[in-house]
């Protein structure tokens, strides 16, 4: 069914804010071929499977593997797990963040690497530790990065208990991992965060972030402002039953996704004097991603015989759609780098990357012209252990980073894309 579309012209105040971090200096390293091996956290040797060379005299987005590794997370405590695992690029490299929690939610902690262009991972500290009551769970966390300060933001929301007022814990960091900041403003009440783009600099309100969530039966933007929470909520657009949201921007505009389980699925765009909705009321999106630009959004999200994308432009009021057959993922990952839009599929043991074109396309024509499969079979040791679920990518300069847990921490994999 094609979505409808909802254009009103509306005078939008959201709320957002700049917050602080937690992390540590960088550790230097060396590789060491056929297996590359650097320091890890604890002082171990850590080993980098599937070693590829860089590709000699790269000259189009072929999505060859230049590098991919598998990372054993520093466990702080026995039982701890990898619940999180998310990428930003910064201005000069990636930073890819994990984080872990107990399976009886009394501790967790959180972990910054430094991920060069050129695949080396650099070790660069600790985000916090946890010591929990047992009770106050994760109930999700976000990550964005901040051109504005060339900083990332982590925001991780923990559940209320009789010990403990539901609260976020924000940190800023630099891109050495650094910690800059790190406040924890009390929430009203638990706040559920989606497993990604829970939170962006915001398009319309200077200054400040945005973070999209569900909060007891509702789903609501709410301003996170000079490390204040604003309590304020802005409604999301959303159908009966959608479960969360997510929020991405650029510096012109803000989109908000709204889906769930059950049928519903919504797509607001906004600027400062325009608001666009886009509507499907029998589309189920039991998870998606988001990729915003200039004015334009790209929403990704399963579908029972592949999936199913959106790309609308705010300014023109153009929406377009298509289908793609694919395996049954467990997740996605969506992000754009220059006129190429990627998707990351999860499966287990194994990821697909999809790279679509056209992205700067005036008619919003965007055709598929490559996809890649990562595996355990074609020499991914890193996929071991992967069960399709949280997979993460984000793309820069001429690189594209995927990210997923796996059995000893996670695994990640550095792709060429050249102009």
């Amino acid at each position: 069914m094609r979505p409808e579309r909802l254009l009103r012209l509306s005078s939008v105040a959201l709320a957002l804010a700049v917050v602080g971090g937690c992390g540590g200096g960088a550790d230097s390293s060396s590789l060491v071929e056929p297996k590359n091996v650097f320091p890890d956290v604890d002082g171990s040797d850590a080993a980098l499977e599937d070693v590829s060379p860089p590709p000699a005299h790269a000259t189009e987005c072929d999505l060859e593997l230049i590098l991919s590794g598998s990372k054993t997370h520093y466990i702080k405590e026995e039982g701890e797990t990898v619940q999180f695992v998310d990428i930003v690029p910064g201005e000069t490299s990636f930073l890819v963040i994990s984080q872990t929690m107990r399976a009886d939610a009394t501790s967790g902690s959180g972990d910054c690497e430094r991920l060069m262009d050129y695949g080396f991972l650099f070790h660069g500290g600790g985000l916090g530790f946890y010591a929990l009551d047992g009770e106050s769970g994760l109930l999700g966390a976000a990550l964005a990065w901040d051109d504005a300060s060339n900083s990332a933001l982590l925001v991780q929301s923990f559940r209320h208990s009789e010990h403990h007022s539901p609260q976020l814990w924000l940190v800023r960091f630099d891109e050495t991992c650094s910690v800059l900041d790190y406040p924890m403003p009390k929430l009203p009440a638990d706040y559920a965060l989606a497993p990604r783009k829970a939170v962006a600099r915001s398009a319309l309100r200077p200054g400040t972030f945005v973070i999209a969530g569900r909060m007891e039966e509702h789903l609501e933007k709410h301003t996170l402002d000079d490390a204040s929470f604003d309590p304020d909520a802005t409604p999301v657009d959303a159908f009966p039953g959608a479960s969360y949201a997510m929020v991405a921007a650029s510096p012109s505009m803000e989109a908000t996704l709204a889906a769930g389980s059950t049928p519903g699925v919504t797509l607001t765009l906004e600027a400062p004097s325009m608001s666009v909705t886009t509507t499907d009321p029998e589309r189920v999106a039991p998870f998606a991603d988001l990729a915003v630009w200039d004015t334009r959004a790209f929403v990704v999200f399963p579908t029972p015989a592949g999936i199913h994308s959106w790309f609308t432009d705010g300014g023109s009021g153009l929406v377009a759609e298509q289908d793609l057959a694919s395996p049954n993922y467990a997740s996605l990952a969506a992000a754009r780098l220059r006129d190429h839009v990627f998707v990351v599929g999860g499966t287990p043991e194994k990821i697909e990357i999809h790279r679509f074109d056209g992205a700067g396309s005036v008619s919003l024509d965007l055709s598929l012209a490559l996809s890649r499969e990562l595996s355990t079979g074609s020499g991914v040791d890193a996929l071991a252990g992967f069960d399709g679920t949280k997979v993460a990518v984000a793309a820069a300069r001429e690189r594209v980073v995927a990210a997923w847990p796996n059995a000893v921490g996670y695994g990640w994999a550095v792709l060429e894309c050249a102009q």
